[in-house]
């Protein structure tokens, strides 16, 4: 049976049970990105990362643009004024930057 409607604490409160049962999984779906185009980039709420390039006079320049898991889910839901997301993961970073997931969540609306 379909689900004609969902909430983002819906999605956060599945990501958890998942995270639960396959947490390797998870955290390698979560950071795993793609390169993606302007046009994307520019959705008004599919969130992407863009890196720099930097030029003469520490001119910079977006040099390509990446594209998560995390940020088409948030995409489903627009974004914050500051143009942040809603669904969010908390982590533990480790000194050797691996990162471990622990939960899911959702920013206040």
């Amino acid at each position: 049976m379909i689900k004609e409607t969902i909430s983002i604490k819906d999605i956060a409160n599945l990501l958890n049970e998942l995270l639960k049962k396959d947490p390797k999984g998870i955290k390698k779906l979560f950071n795993y990105r793609v390169k993606t185009t302007t046009e994307v980039a520019n959705h008004p709420s599919v969130l992407v990362a863009s890196s720099r390039e930097y030029g003469p006079k520490s001119e910079s320049k977006i040099s390509n643009y990446s594209l998560g898991f995390l940020g088409i889910l948030n995409g489903l839901f627009g974004t914050q004024e500051d143009g942040c997301g809603f669904l969010y993961y908390s982590y533990k970073e480790y000194k050797n930057g691996q990162q471990d997931i622990l939960s899911f969540g959702v920013k206040d609306y």
